[in-house]
C-alpha cells in the first residue's frame, strides 16, 4: 500500500480540488475562494508526498533486504515523483483559467 502512496495522494488532490471548486461555483460564489482552496490543496499534496518520500526511503516495510526490496522502493519514489507532477499541473490551473468558467 505504501507503494501506491503517490497515486493515492494524487486521486485525493483531485477529488478535493475538484469537489470544492465544484460546490464553490455552484453556491454562486464566483471563484472568491476557489484558488484558495486548491493552493491550499496542492500545497498539502506536495508536503504529503514529501513527507511518504522520506519515510519510505528510511522504511524497512518493505520486505526482506535484497533485490525486491530495492525495486519496491525505487518504484514508490518514481511513483511519488510522477504524482507530484500532476499534482503540480492540475493545481497550476487555477492560475491560468477563470474560476467558475463552465458553471456559469
Amino acid at each position: 500500500m505504501l507503494a501506491l502512496a503517490g497515486p493515492l495522494v494524487w486521486a485525493m488532490h483531485l477529488f478535493v480540488i475538484y469537489g470544492s471548486h465544484a460546490v464553490l461555483c455552484s453556491r454562486d460564489m464566483s471563484g472568491r475562494y476557489s484558488g484558495i482552496v486548491v493552493g491550499a490543496a496542492t500545497l498539502t499534496a506536495l508536503v504529503a508526498l514529501a513527507a511518504v518520500g522520506v519515510w519510505g526511503r528510511k522504511s524497512k516495510a518493505f520486505g526482506p533486504p535484497g533485490q525486491t526490496r530495492s525495486f519496491l522502493r525505487n518504484s514508490m519514489m518514481l511513483l511519488a515523483v510522477l504524482s507530484a507532477f500532476g499534482i503540480v499541473s492540475s493545481g497550476s490551473a487555477v492560475l491560468f483559467l477563470p474560476a467558475c468558467l463552465a458553471l456559469r
